[in-house]
C-alpha cells in the first residue's frame, strides 16, 4: 500500500515538479505531460484495500496535474492485461462509454506512441479499454 502512495501519486508529482523545472529554466513554458492513470481514478475512492489506496493515489496525482496547469492529456486505462496487442482500442472522454474492461498494456503503449508522434495537440482526460477501433485512428 506504500508503494500506491508514493510512486503513484509521490512520484507523479516530483515528475510534474521536474516539468516545470525544465521549462523555467529554459525561459519557456514546461514541457507537455502525458500521464497514465487508471479508469475512475478518485482522490476520494472508498474503501481501504490495496485497489482504494490505488485509486485514491492515481485520482490524487491527477488533481495536482490538473490543478499546476500544464498543457497535459491523462490516459486512464481499465484493467491491464499481458495479453497480445490486439490494436484496437475504445477511447472515450466518458469511463461508462468503455467498450471492455481490459487492454493490454502493449495496446496503452500503441497508444502513447500514436498521441506523442502524431496528436500533440491532444489533451484532457481520456478513458482506454479494448474496443473496435483501430489504435492508428484513436485520437482522430
Amino acid at each position: 500500500m506504500e508503494r500506491k502512495e508514493s510512486v503513484d501519486y509521490g512520484a507523479a508529482v516530483r515528475l510534474r515538479e521536474a516539468a516545470q523545472r525544465i521549462g523555467a529554466s529554459r525561459d519557456q513554458g514546461p514541457p507537455r505531460y502525458v500521464m497514465i492513470s487508471a479508469v475512475r481514478a478518485d482522490p476520494a475512492f472508498p474503501g481501504n484495500d490495496v485497489f482504494a489506496v490505488y485509486q485514491r493515489a492515481k485520482g490524487k496525482a491527477d488533481a495536482d496535474l490538473l490543478a499546476s496547469g500544464i498543457d497535459h492529456l491523462i490516459i486512464r486505462p481499465v484493467r491491464l492485461t499481458d495479453e497480445p496487442a490486439t490494436g484496437q482500442i475504445s477511447l472515450v472522454r466518458d469511463a461508462d462509454q468503455l467498450d471492455s474492461e481490459t487492454v493490454p498494456r502493449l495496446d496503452v503503449a500503441a497508444v502513447l506512441a500514436e498521441v506523442i508522434n502524431h496528436h500533440p495537440e491532444a489533451g484532457g482526460i481520456w478513458n482506454l479499454s479494448t474496443g473496435g477501433k483501430p489504435v492508428i485512428r484513436a485520437f482522430a
